[in-house]
């Protein structure tokens, strides 16, 4: 679902950053004139570090990583991402979760996502 976010954003001049586990995965998955629009950072989600790194110089992150059958490590990431983005997005800071347990009511965050949002959609 990711690599179809990316593209989508950058269909719609929209500045991008990818954060990626595996760069040759996404270089088999995007085109090469997507992927020269995009800043890619290659490293682990779950690392804070890395997500502050991400972060700057947004006021958006669309979340695709982990799904339910991730479990705890699923919400311990939006978590991280919720938290970090109060202190490093720009605003106006958005935030947005797609699939997966993720998804769900999160205890202390209230609401993560109700709504569907089609922008990134060719349709």
């Amino acid at each position: 679902m990711g690599h179809r976010v990316l593209a989508s954003a950058v269909a719609h001049n929209i500045q991008t950053t990818a954060l990626v586990r595996n760069k040759t995965k996404l270089n088999d998955l995007i085109k090469p004139e997507i992927l020269s629009q995009v800043h890619i950072i290659e490293g682990d989600v779950t690392d804070r570090n890395t997500l502050e790194m991400a972060l700057k110089g947004h006021n958006v992150v669309i979340n695709c990583a982990l799904t339910a059958l991730d479990g705890d490590k699923s919400v311990e990431l939006v978590k991280s991402i919720c938290e970090l983005a109060e202190t490093h997005l720009e605003d106006p800071k958005r935030v947005w979760v797609l699939g997966g347990i993720a998804a769900l009511d999160m205890k202390g965050f209230g609401i993560v996502c109700t709504t569907y949002n089609n922008s990134f959609t060719n349709r």
